[in-house]
């Protein structure tokens, strides 16, 4: 499972937020510096359906709750089979050029 996991962002503080596929879904996940768990965030179909926020994503950090939104959000949005997809860290977006 781990070597499906890909770290999208580091925050100050060492939190990772990450995205993993365990088969047709999409999992959003932060991991805080010695937690022995990831905290899920959010999952969503990897074709097609509806992002689904987990009831504590409501209470991230609101230094970066709005990058972790947009960062989701934007993989909601796009189209055909996400795991297609690369995060490009460098400027905050998904790109499918190299798939």
């Amino acid at each position: 499972m781990a070597k499906h996991t890909h770290t999208l962002r580091t925050f100050y503080d060492g939190c990772d937020l990450t995205l993993r596929f365990a088969g047709d879904t999409a999992h959003f996940e932060l991991w805080i510096p010695g937690a022995e768990d990831q905290e899920p965030v959010a999952t969503i179909p990897a074709c097609g359906g509806e992002l689904e926020w987990a009831p504590r994503a409501r209470d991230l950090h609101e230094d970066y709750a709005g990058i972790i939104r947009s960062i989701i959000e934007n993989f909601a949005a796009l189209h055909g089979d996400r795991r297609r997809y690369t995060f490009l860290k460098k400027w905050n977006v998904w790109d499918r050029r190299f798939c």
